[in-house]
């Protein structure tokens, strides 16, 4: 809800003109951590990522949770990506001891985590 008021789109064209729907999210999750909206769900957090289309499903592909994309500009259908973040969400939780899941796993590290990993495997030249 918090992401879809940034980027509204009015008759005068949107809110904050400066502001993306990576910036967006970014947004969103400072006001989770400040406090002030709700966290996002695991499901709806999968939406926002497959809504953005960067970093996040970069890594999803890299883990191989989605097929490598036939072409630049392709979008994942938005339930394939929610499938996909959910499937690894959940298999990340379960096999975590208490204390990594006390040290703050939930949808907005692991979003944060999945765009760092394109860059992690060519920093390491994997």
């Amino acid at each position: 809800e918090c992401v879809e008021w940034f980027r509204d789109i009015t008759s005068k064209g949107k809110r904050f003109k400066q502001i993306g729907p990576l910036m967006c999210l970014l947004l969103a999750g400072d006001l989770v951590y400040a406090g002030l909206i709700a966290e996002p769900s695991v499901e709806e957090m999968g939406s926002l990522i497959a809504a953005v289309g960067k970093g996040a499903v970069s890594g999803l592909i890299l883990l191989r949770l989605l097929p490598p994309k036939p072409t630049r500009t392709y979008k994942y259908p938005p339930m394939q990506v929610v499938n996909a973040f959910t499937l690894l969400y959940n298999d990340l939780k379960s096999s975590m001891d208490k204390e990594w899941v006390h040290m703050g796993l939930n949808p907005i590290v692991l979003e944060h985590s999945l765009c760092k990993l394109k860059r992690m495997k060519r920093l390491l030249k994997l």
